[in-house]
């Protein structure tokens, strides 16, 4: 979903066999894919996220939301977790405890 008119809204809901998701560079506020529980990677960047709801995603390996105003977000399901980008996000704090096998993480303003 990268076109030259950005979208603004998606519904991910009935695509229960998603594994790899690229919406980014749109005008999405909010996206949930707690539907999804066999997404593995999701690109999400260049958005205009307030809200990323990932809570039913255990199987998530790669998270790229740089670029976005994510303020929080709620990792703590997702311990397949390998790689996490949230560069430029004004995120204050994040709890990564459960994500054990993060290999890269990039987290910067």
């Amino acid at each position: 979903l990268s076109s030259r008119r950005p979208a603004t809204a998606i519904n991910t809901s009935a695509a229960t066999d998603l594994r790899e998701l690229n919406v980014y560079t749109n005008a999405l506020k909010t996206l949930d894919l707690s539907q999804n529980a066999n997404l593995e990677k999701l690109n999400c960047y260049n958005n205009s996220l307030e809200e990323l709801d990932l809570t039913g995603n255990k199987k998530l390996t790669r998270l790229d939301a740089k670029d976005t105003p994510l303020a929080k977000i709620d990792l703590s399901q997702n311990t397949e977790l390998d790689y996490l980008s949230l560069n430029n996000c004004p995120i204050e704090a994040i709890d990564l405890s459960n994500n054990t096998k993060l290999s890269s993480l990039s987290v910067e303003l």
